[in-house]
């Protein structure tokens, strides 16, 4: 578990040998407050431009690929 990692810190850090990484409890904005974005509403749901606040989810993905989107 590496808690509190800057993005540098990470692709040093990473082994690409484990397969995945996953992140627990990632917030996209931590304040509480409103925002928009797009997002699913249920699983295989089309995209919905709306305001939300508290969002809130686990993710899990290859760590080649977390890499690759790191910056």
């Amino acid at each position: 578990m590496l808690r509190s990692c800057t993005a540098l810190l990470l692709k040093e850090v990473l082994d690409v040998s484990v397969p995945y990484v996953w992140i627990r409890r990632h917030q996209p904005v931590r304040s509480l407050q409103w925002w928009k974005t797009e997002t699913v509403l249920r699983r295989n749901g089309p995209l919905h431009d709306i305001d939300i606040r508290s969002m809130e989810f686990d993710i899990q993905m290859p760590t080649e690929r977390f890499l690759d989107i790191l910056p």
